[in-house]
Protein backbone atom coordinates (compact mmCIF):
# COMPACT_ATOMS: atom_id res chain seq x y z
CA UNK A 1 0.00 0.00 0.00
CA UNK A 2 1.42 3.38 -0.53
CA UNK A 3 1.69 5.68 1.94
CA UNK A 4 1.32 9.77 1.28
CA UNK A 5 2.61 12.65 3.56
CA UNK A 6 0.41 15.72 4.35
CA UNK A 7 1.47 19.01 4.48
CA UNK A 8 -0.70 21.45 5.81
CA UNK A 9 -1.02 25.63 4.60
CA UNK A 10 -2.63 28.24 5.61
CA UNK A 11 -4.55 29.18 2.16
CA UNK A 12 -4.87 32.99 2.95
CA UNK A 13 -1.07 32.59 3.50
CA UNK A 14 -0.42 31.54 0.12
CA UNK A 15 -2.82 33.62 -1.58
CA UNK A 16 -1.08 36.51 -0.55
CA UNK A 17 1.47 35.46 -2.70
CA UNK A 18 -0.53 37.30 -5.56
CA UNK A 19 -0.53 35.21 -9.11
CA UNK A 20 1.72 32.72 -7.73
CA UNK A 21 -0.39 31.73 -4.43
CA UNK A 22 -3.41 31.67 -7.01
CA UNK A 23 -1.32 29.03 -9.06
CA UNK A 24 -0.04 27.04 -6.32
CA UNK A 25 -3.36 27.01 -5.06
CA UNK A 26 -5.20 25.02 -7.84
CA UNK A 27 -2.04 22.77 -7.92
CA UNK A 28 -3.04 21.55 -4.86
CA UNK A 29 -6.12 21.13 -6.18
CA UNK A 30 -5.61 19.33 -8.98
CA UNK A 31 -3.36 16.80 -6.27
CA UNK A 32 -6.30 16.67 -4.22
CA UNK A 33 -8.25 15.52 -6.78
CA UNK A 34 -5.82 12.73 -8.05
CA UNK A 35 -5.49 11.60 -4.70
CA UNK A 36 -9.13 11.37 -4.59
CA UNK A 37 -9.25 9.36 -8.03
CA UNK A 38 -6.67 7.00 -7.06
CA UNK A 39 -8.33 6.15 -3.49
CA UNK A 40 -11.64 5.65 -5.46
CA UNK A 41 -9.74 3.29 -7.86
CA UNK A 42 -8.26 1.50 -5.25
CA UNK A 43 -11.61 1.10 -3.69
CA UNK A 44 -13.55 0.36 -6.44
CA UNK A 45 -10.94 -3.11 -7.40
CA UNK A 46 -10.46 -4.73 -3.72
CA UNK A 47 -14.52 -4.53 -3.72
CA UNK A 48 -15.21 -8.08 -3.84
CA UNK A 49 -18.97 -7.99 -4.50
CA UNK A 50 -20.35 -10.01 -6.74
CA UNK A 51 -22.41 -6.59 -8.11
CA UNK A 52 -19.15 -4.85 -9.09
CA UNK A 53 -17.35 -7.52 -10.96
CA UNK A 54 -19.10 -7.21 -14.39
CA UNK A 55 -18.05 -3.89 -14.49
CA UNK A 56 -14.93 -3.49 -12.59
CA UNK A 57 -12.86 -3.80 -16.13
CA UNK A 58 -15.05 -0.12 -17.03
CA UNK A 59 -14.07 0.83 -13.87
CA UNK A 60 -10.53 0.84 -14.17
CA UNK A 61 -10.67 2.07 -17.33
CA UNK A 62 -12.45 5.37 -16.35
CA UNK A 63 -10.25 5.95 -13.57
CA UNK A 64 -7.13 5.74 -15.90
CA UNK A 65 -9.10 8.06 -17.78
CA UNK A 66 -10.09 10.33 -15.02
CA UNK A 67 -6.31 10.56 -13.60
CA UNK A 68 -5.16 11.60 -17.17
CA UNK A 69 -7.53 14.31 -17.10
CA UNK A 70 -6.42 15.39 -13.53
CA UNK A 71 -2.18 15.03 -14.93
CA UNK A 72 -3.34 17.43 -18.09
CA UNK A 73 -4.69 19.88 -15.50
CA UNK A 74 -1.57 19.78 -13.58
CA UNK A 75 0.84 20.29 -16.20
CA UNK A 76 -1.19 23.25 -18.06
CA UNK A 77 -0.58 24.67 -14.78
CA UNK A 78 3.08 23.80 -14.34
CA UNK A 79 3.01 25.56 -17.94
CA UNK A 80 1.66 28.63 -16.76
CA UNK A 81 3.97 28.64 -14.02
CA UNK A 82 6.69 28.31 -16.58
CA UNK A 83 5.59 31.14 -19.37
CA UNK A 84 4.23 33.70 -16.24
CA UNK A 85 7.07 36.53 -15.67
CA UNK A 86 5.47 37.09 -12.29
CA UNK A 87 5.81 33.06 -11.76
CA UNK A 88 9.36 32.88 -12.74
CA UNK A 89 10.99 35.85 -11.46
CA UNK A 90 9.84 34.80 -7.97
CA UNK A 91 11.55 31.51 -9.06
CA UNK A 92 14.59 33.14 -10.03
CA UNK A 93 14.64 35.07 -6.77
CA UNK A 94 14.07 31.79 -4.83
CA UNK A 95 17.12 30.25 -6.30
CA UNK A 96 19.34 33.23 -5.49
CA UNK A 97 18.13 33.47 -2.11
CA UNK A 98 19.39 29.19 -1.78
CA UNK A 99 22.48 29.98 -3.26
CA UNK A 100 23.56 32.46 -1.00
Amino acid sequence: MSRSTHKFARLDAIASKGDLGSVLIRLMIVINDMTLAMDAQRRWTEDPTRERQHRQRGAKIYFVRLQLAHIYEAMKIVEEIRNSPSTRNHEQRQRLSAAM
